[in-house]
């Protein structure tokens, strides 16, 4: 769809509509019914949806900034509002726009005939959910239904039913916009077929709000502190921890007001604690917004949820001191210019306030922070521009990174949002990682597990139940079908002996989808082989367009399986540790991991009792084969950050492992800057360099002589950190991905 510049058209159109006729007062627009035949245009945006909340002021908003657009042309363009998106849209914007004024909700099913006969080239829903039909070639939607997106949190199996159909509805359009990249992975990881149709476009202030010079009822006068707080009374909103905050205020001497603004029968619903200390406003529509600041002392925003909510921008540039939840979606938009409080502790949210209100220079410096920061931030006329080139391009099919893990060891999360964050800063395009392991396996509290929770990227978790395969345990039900309903453009499996990761493989052989692959085994690790495996083995690197290997020994076994060459990247496990500073602290030698045959520890207890009196031997890990002896203190395993203060740069970190493909300890040495000895026995030993001596353990003797040759030498060169950080894996992995 194209506009002409200065095209234009007479305020009053003939219709056979059988709505009332149009107002002489706004000549363009109707009032229409379940009877209204719709005027057909190139273009139709709808906000007939929108009842109340910050969406109708979006709406207004968008309205008001496509119609400021130098291109545009009304003769192409309808908007169906709502009465409450229509008063909340200045004279001049409805002089300039064609408008049918519609009340929609759920239970509108009287218009969807009208809606089925129609089809539109192009259709705009300025928020979903939409229940209703919505035809045309083009279908964009807005999304912002954060309660749906957290559907766990919902109390009834209604109310959860409720938000699946939001999430799923959203199927029917070709482009979906969200405002923060958080409701882009939340809502990628649910319904994975949207991935190649989300596109984030930030909330913004409206003009109409900056602008506003509408006042607002002359208020009584109060010697104490008012707060306002501009939303409706939704449940995530929390309203009701404001009366135990007036409370907590009071205990500390200070007398505080509401400024409410909802519509009465909302107001009635309000706590009674809330209702005695608060003044409703009603409805205010944009342009009274300013004038509700000027009348307050601060904006209260104790919100539990959101997804990108207009007030913290409102606050910012207004310059009025905001008071907000100490929450993720609030510090993404106000940064250091709000004052944080907990949004479930009134005392604490009266600690904030009361010192805030009593520090004025504290209060301005934030005042200008946020002045600072919010002429940083997009425009509403950005969001209308960006808004509009997606409706007038062809659709576009961002690319997709799918990311298979076969346990959810999250001390790679860093890893994966370095990814997802290269990836979308190279393509536009989205992330999802699935973990194929069995839920319960989260649970078992090892220091390498987490609990679930925020990690920068979509996630999700396939399957539960297990079968065997040449003697390995695969999955029986591998979530295949995320496959086909996410349909990815790239793939990168960490891992090579899950069905997920072999259906990703199949996939790639017959779509073209570029594939990488992690392999940290090799002939020295793999002791035991079968033709059935390798054949499994071999099928899964058939299509592999690239191999991230940590070693040349890995490298030749991918090539031997694979029965071709396949393009490497030599990448070490990734790790996020700060180098440690240098002290003066004795000599010790720490080892970490299983105190087992494998991981070589009867090398490290024959080292300890070849060693002097004067250097310690310490073990962290559990015990599997009864090997612990004298002379080795062994530690309790234990998450590394607990244990990092206790690595001193004089430290030698040993790892005398007989077969181990990639240890994480060598990169964890590396990120700290400790000196490192490694078994000539694995594959890390052509890692030797400044600082790393690889030494035959089997040779006490020889161990020995590593580690004084180490502890005498320098330590890595922090250049070796470097190379071990999820940023440099990330970007080689792209690189590679992308080439």
């Amino acid at each position: 769809m194209t506009s002409s510049p200065g095209a234009g058209r007479p305020a009053v159109r003939t219709t056979t509509s059988t709505c009332p006729p149009p107002s002489a007062s706004l000549p363009s627009t109707r009032r229409c019914s379940r009877r209204t035949r719709w005027r057909m245009a190139e273009l139709r945006v709808i906000a007939s949806n929108l009842h109340r909340g910050g969406a109708v002021q979006v709406a207004a908003s968008l309205i008001g900034e496509l119609a400021a657009r130098p291109d545009f042309d009304r003769s192409r363009v309808v908007f169906e509002v709502s009465p409450a998106v229509l008063d909340n849209l200045t004279g001049e914007v409805r002089e300039r726009v064609d408008l049918d004024v519609v009340r929609r909700g759920v239970r509108s099913v009287g218009l969807w005939r009208t809606d089925l006969g129609h089809d539109e080239p192009a259709k705009l829903v300025v928020f979903s959910p939409a229940w209703f039909p919505v035809r045309g070639a083009r279908r964009l939607s807005g999304y912002a239904d954060v309660t749906a997106l957290y559907a766990e949190a919902q109390p009834t199996r209604r109310a959860r039913a409720k938000a699946w159909l939001s999430r799923h509805q959203l199927r029917r359009f070709d482009t979906i916009v969200v405002e923060t990249q958080a409701v882009a992975d939340r809502l990628t990881a649910q319904v994975p077929q949207l991935a190649s149709r989300l596109h984030v476009v930030p909330n913004s202030i409206s003009g109409a709000v900056v602008d506003g010079t509408a006042p607002i009822p002359e208020l009584p006068a109060f010697d104490g502190v008012t707060l306002a707080y501009t939303s409706a009374n939704y449940p995530h909103k929390n309203f009701a921890y404001l009366g135990p905050l007036a409370a907590a205020l009071a205990d500390r001497g200070v007398e505080v007001r509401y400024l409410v603004t909802m519509p009465t029968h909302e107001f009635e619903q309000l706590p009674g604690d809330v209702q005695a200390r608060a003044i409703n406003l009603g409805t205010v529509r944009q342009e009274q917004l300013r004038s509700v600041h000027a009348a307050a002392d601060g904006i209260v925003f104790p919100s539990l949820l959101e997804a990108s909510s207009a007030t913290p921008f409102e606050a910012m540039r207004l310059g009025t001191p905001l008071f907000a939840s100490d929450r993720d979606f609030v510090r993404a938009t106000a940064g250091d210019a709000a004052h944080y409080l907990d949004p479930l502790d009134p005392a604490d949210g009266a600690r904030v306030i009361a010192d805030v209100l009593g520090d004025g220079p504290r209060r301005a410096a934030a005042i200008e922070r946020g002045l600072a920061r919010v002429a940083t931030l997009p425009s509403a006329g950005d969001r209308a521009d960006r808004i509009w080139s997606l409706l007038t391009s062809p659709a576009a099919e961002p690319p997709r990174l799918l990311i298979v893990n076969n346990m959810p060891a999250f001390y790679r999360s860093p890893l994966y949002a370095a990814i997802a964050d290269e990836f979308r800063a190279r393509t536009g395009g989205q992330t999802l990682v699935v973990f194929q392991v069995r839920r319960a396996r989260r649970e078992r509290g090892e220091w390498f597990y987490t609990p679930d929770g925020d990690h920068g990227y979509a996630h999700r978790f396939v399957q539960d139940d297990y079968a065997y395969l040449a003697g390995r345990k695969l999955p029986t039900r591998p979530g295949s079908g995320l496959l086909r309903r996410y349909a990815p453009t790239h793939v990168f499996t960490a891992g090579w002996d899950t069905s997920l990761s072999l259906a990703a493989s199949r996939r790639a052989l017959r779509r073209g989808v570029r594939l990488a692959v992690w392999v940290e085994s090799s002939s020295l690790t793999t002791t035991r082989r079968s033709r059935l495996l390798d054949a499994v083995r071999r099928s899964w690197l058939a299509p592999a367009d690239l191999a991230v290997v940590p070693s040349a020994a890995s490298a030749a076994y991918v090539d031997e399986l694979a029965q071709r060459h396949v393009p490497d990247v030599r990448l070490l496990n990734p790790v996020t540790l700060d180098r440690l500073a240098g002290t003066e602290a004795a000599p010790r030698v720490v080892f970490l991991g299983d105190l087992s045959l494998r991981k070589g520890f009867d090398r490290l207890v024959a080292l300890a009792a070849k060693l002097g009196s004067g250097i310690e031997v310490h073990a962290w890990g559990r015990d599997t084969d009864g090997l612990a002896a004298g002379g080795v203190v062994v530690h309790p395993p234990v998450p590394l950050a607990e244990i990092v203060a206790e690595l001193t740069s004089a430290d030698v970190l040993v790892i005398p492992s007989r077969v181990d493909p990639a240890p994480l300890t060598f990169s964890e040495g590396l990120a700290l800057g400790l000196r490192i000895v490694v078994s000539t026995d694995i594959s890390y030993a052509e890692q030797a360099g400044p600082g790393v001596v690889a030494a035959d353990c089997d040779d006490p003797a020889s161990f020995v002589v590593a580690v004084e040759d180490v502890l005498a030498g320098e330590r890595p060169p922090a250049s070796r950190g470097a190379d071990v950080s999820p940023e440099h894996f990330a970007k080689r992995l792209v690189d590679g991905l992308l080439a």
